[in-house]
């Protein structure tokens, strides 16, 4: 595995309301104290749409994709959309995948609250495995996005020249 935890969380656009994590996939069981210390690295202050955050969480990094959903009448929900990551892997890797299924959610209208706590478990398994995940009729293709990722984060080697002994 190489996403421990997939989370979502939400600050609502209605007045008075607090930031909450909605869903988590491997289910979380923890305390108020921990659990407020995973929200504010998931959903730090001052978050802003279409941004992303980096933090650690105990032993392991945390990337956090921000974005809205128009769902009330006063003004929209903001949402994050967070792996957490095993301590080495790099999270500038993930930046683009996680931008891709929310742009892709997007455009196809199946943004939602609802679609994505019921989808948490496949995306995190899309996620982990490299592979499409379906999301009601809308596959998404997360193989050719981590294809693209890994030719364009792979440095060339350099061409060797003389004689060595």
């Amino acid at each position: 595995m190489i996403t421990v935890r997939t989370i979502i969380c939400k600050l609502g656009g209605q007045p008075n309301s607090s930031p909450e994590i909605i869903k988590s996939y491997p289910s979380l069981d923890l305390s108020s104290e921990q659990s407020q210390e995973l929200l504010l690295t998931c959903l730090p202050v001052g978050t802003k749409i279409d941004n992303y955050s980096n933090g650690k969480y105990k032993k392991n990094n945390v990337i956090s994709y921000s974005f809205q959903s128009m769902q009330t009448e006063d003004r929209s929900d903001l949402f994050t959309l967070s792996l957490l990551l095993r301590k080495r892997l790099d999270a500038e890797v993930y930046k683009p995948i996680l931008k891709s299924i929310i742009n892709i959610m997007k455009v196809n209208s199946i943004l939602t609250e609802d679609i994505l706590r019921d989808n948490i478990q496949t995306i995190h398994f899309g996620i982990n495995e490299e592979k499409t995940i379906q999301i009601g009729d809308i596959p998404i293709d997360l193989s050719n996005v981590f294809e693209d990722i890994k030719i364009r984060l792979t440095k060339p080697k350099p061409e060797l020249k003389g004689s060595f002994f």
